[in-house]
C-alpha cells in the first residue's frame, strides 16, 4: 500500500466543492455501525471537495475538545488549502476554517497551503504549522482562535527559496517552538531550520539554521520532528547530508535563548542513507528513532539512539530483517518509562507490508519484537502509523489492515505490556478502496481519537475523525 492517492490532483467546479460539503456530513450516518466495530463511538467526515481531503495531525484541547488540521485538494495543480477543525466530544464540529488569509508579504503564487501538525494552547488557541501560499511555497505557522476560528497572527516566509515547516510544540506560556525545512539563510542549499515565536503576537524570538555536517559540502537539511523539556531546552531531529553521496541524521540540543548547545549527526555502517523520524524526550536522556540503509537493493533496519543531555551518544540499537523496509512511524514511553517503538516492514520484492512493534529497556534491552501480517487475509497488509501509551504499560496504536489485496481499512489496536492484543478495531467504508489512520491521541480514560482518511468515491478521499472508547 502506498499513498499516492493523498496527493492525487482532478480539475473541479467550486461549485460542486461547496455542494459535496453539506452531503459529507450527513454521509457520516451511512458508514459501518458503532456497534459492530469495538469500541468505536463515532465517526466525523470532512470532504469539502470531490478530490483528496485528508487529516494530517489531531491534538486535545480544553473540555474535552479535540482539533484536527489538514488540506483539501481543489484540483487545480497543486491548489491545496490548510484546513484546521474543532471537534466536540459529541461529535459536533464547532468550527472549520477551509482556507487562510491571504499571504502579507507576497502576492499569491498560484501554489496552496497545507497543514501538516498542530499545538493547542491552554486557552484553547490552535497553532497550525505547514506550508503556505507562494511561489513555490513557503514557510507557515498561524495561530487560530479556539472560540470561532478567526486568525490571530500568521508568519508566512521564505529565506531565499521555498520551505515549509513539519512540526510544533508549545511552552506552557504557549510559545511556539517550530521546525522545517528552509531554503538559504547559510553558503549555500536547505538548511533545518528552528524558531520559537511569541505566544501573544507571534513575533520571532529566536531563529537557528543547521546545514549538513561535511565540511565544503552543499549545505542540505531538513527538519523533521521538534521536542522541549522542563527547561524550554530544544531538541530537533532532521536529515542532512553528511558527504556527497549519503545523508546522514541530525540531532540538536538548543538553549532557551536560541543557541545552539551540541550538533550530533549519526550513520549506519553503510553510509548511504540514514533517516530518523521520532524523538522522545527524558529527564536524562534523548531518544531517535529512524532508519538506515544496509545494502544496494535498498534495505532499511530500524534503529534506536540513545544520546545523554550532553549530546553524547550512548548506545544504538539496530534491529535487523534482510530484505525488508522497516519504517519506523511512532515512538513513545510506556507508563513505566520503558520505550515504545512502532511502524511497519516492508518486503523489498514481493509480499505484503507487516507490522513492527518492539518495546525496550532504556538501557536498550530488547523485552519483546511483534510482527505480522492481516490476520483477516494471508495476503493482505498490516502497518502502525502511531503509538500512545496507556494504563499499566499497555499501548494504542493505529494504521491500517487490509481485509483483501485491494483494500485498506482503518486499524486501531489496544496491546499489554507484553504486546498481545486486547481489543482491534478494523474500520472500512462501504467500498474496496483505501481507508488510512494517521495520528492518535488519547484523553484520559474518555476517548481515543484517530484522524486519517476514507476512500469514499472511485475518484476520491474524504478526511475523517473517529472517536474510540479506551
Amino acid at each position: 500500500m502506498d499513498s499516492h492517492h493523498r496527493y492525487s490532483h482532478l480539475t473541479i467546479a467550486v461549485a460542486v466543492a461547496i455542494a459535496v460539503l453539506a452531503a459529507s456530513w450527513a454521509a457520516a450516518a451511512a458508514s459501518p455501525a458503532s456497534a459492530a466495530i469495538p469500541h468505536l463511538q463515532w465517526t466525523a467526515i470532512y470532504g469539502p471537495t470531490v478530490n483528496q481531503d485528508q487529516w494530517s495531525d489531531v491534538a486535545m484541547g480544553p473540555g474535552h475538545t479535540v482539533y484536527v488540521c489538514g488540506t483539501q485538494n481543489l484540483g487545480q495543480g497543486t491548489d491545496w488549502l490548510m484546513t484546521v477543525a474543532k471537534f466536540s466530544a459529541g461529535n459536533k464540529l464547532l468550527w472549520a476554517t477551509p482556507t487562510i488569509p491571504g499571504v502579507k508579504t507576497w502576492s499569491d503564487g498560484g501554489n496552496g497551503s497545507t497543514g501538516h501538525a498542530l499545538a493547542v494552547d491552554n486557552s484553547g488557541n490552535v497553532i497550525v504549522v505547514g506550508s503556505s501560499f507562494a511561489p513555490g511555497g513557503g514557510f507557515a505557522v498561524i495561530k487560530f482562535s479556539g472560540a470561532d476560528g478567526h486568525v490571530l497572527w500568521q508568519k508566512d516566509f521564505m529565506l531565499v527559496g521555498p520551505g515549509s515547516a513539519a512540526d510544533v510544540v508549545l511552552d506552557s506560556s504557549g510559545n511556539a517552538y517550530v521546525t522545517g525545512t528552509a531554503v538559504g539563510g547559510m553558503s549555500t542549499g536547505q538548511v533545518i531550520y528552528t524558531a520559537k515565536f511569541r505566544a501573544s503576537d507571534g513575533k520571532t524570538l529566536w531563529e537557528n539554521l543547521l546545514g549538513g555536517p561535511a565540511p565544503g559540502k552543499s549545505q542540505y537539511g531538513r527538519g523533521i520532528t521538534i521536542a522541549i523539556d522542563a527547561h524550554r531546552n530544544t531538541y530537533v531531529i532532521g536529515s542532512a547530508m553528511a558527504s556527497s553521496t549519503y545523508d546522514a541524521w541530525m540531532v540538536e540540543k538548543i538553549s532557551p535563548a536560541g543557541k545552539r548547545l551540541w550538533a550530533h549527526h549519526w550513520s549506519g555502517a553503510f553510509k548511504h542513507s540514514d533517516q530518523p523520524s521520532c524523538l522522545a524526550v527524558s529527564t536524562s536522556a534523548v531518544y531517535v528513532a529512524g532508519n538506515t540503509q544496509t545494502d544496494t537493493l535498498g534495505s532499511y533496519d530500524a534503529v534506536l539512539v540513545k544520546y545523554n543531555l550532553s549530546g553524547r551518544r550512548l548506545w544504538t540499537k539496530q534491529f535487523k530483517h534482510a530484505k525488508t523496509n522497516a519504517l519506523v512511524n511512532g515512538l513513545c514511553f510506556d507508563s513505566y518509562g520503558h520505550l515504545l517503538i512502532a511502524g511497519l516492514r516492508h518486503p523489498v520484492s514481493t509480499g505484503p507490508d507487516r507490522t513492527f512493534l518492539a518495546k525496550l529497556t532504556t538501557t536498550g534491552k530488547t523485552y519483546w519484537l511483534r510482527s505480522q501480517a492481516s490476520p483477516s487475509n494471508p495476503l493482505g497488509a498490516m502497518a502502525y502509523y502511531d503509538i500512545v501509551k496507556g494504563p499499566a504499560g499497555s499501548m494504542y496504536l493505529s494504521g491500517f489492515e487490509a481485509p483483501s489485496a485491494t483494500d485498506t481499512n482503518i486499524l486501531v489496536e489496544k496491546r499489554t505490556s507484553a504486546g498481545k492484543v486486547s481489543w482491534s478495531a478494523d474500520y472500512g467504508w462501504q467500498d474496496d478502496g483505501d481507508d488510512d489512520a494517521g495520528q492518535l491521541v488519547r484523553n484520559g480514560t474518555t476517548a481515543l481519537y484517530v484522524c486519517g482518511e476514507i476512500w469514499t468515491m472511485t475518484t476520491f478521499y474524504d478526511a475523517t475523525l473517529q472517536r474510540f472508547k479506551p
